[in-house]
């Protein structure tokens, strides 16, 4: 009903990982879902004010946007999967960027 599409991924991406948690399932994918994207405007006005390129903005995003394994932490009760998510998903994050 009314739950946003990214909701709806960011409750499916939890699901999939409590599945890849569990020793008895050695894969889960998502199908389905779009991928993210954001638009960013930038003036020229404030690239010069900076002293930026689009490419140099390019890269601050891209650096600052990443998802990386973390490895497993294994117990009695099974196996925790860890990963290190640093994504923006709206225009006030982006904004924020160093």
């Amino acid at each position: 009903g009314g739950v946003s599409e990214s909701e709806l991924r960011d409750v499916a991406e939890l699901v999939r990982d409590d599945l890849l948690a569990s020793p008895a399932v050695s894969a889960a994918n998502l199908q389905g879902a779009r991928d993210y994207e954001i638009d960013i405007e930038i003036s020229e006005r404030m690239l010069r004010k900076y002293g930026l390129s689009l490419r140099n903005v390019a890269d601050i995003v891209r650096r600052e946007n990443l998802e990386l394994p973390g490895g497993t932490i294994r117990g009695e009760s099974g196996e925790i999967l860890l990963r290190g998510k640093n994504k923006r998903y709206v225009g006030d994050e982006i904004a924020t960027l160093p």
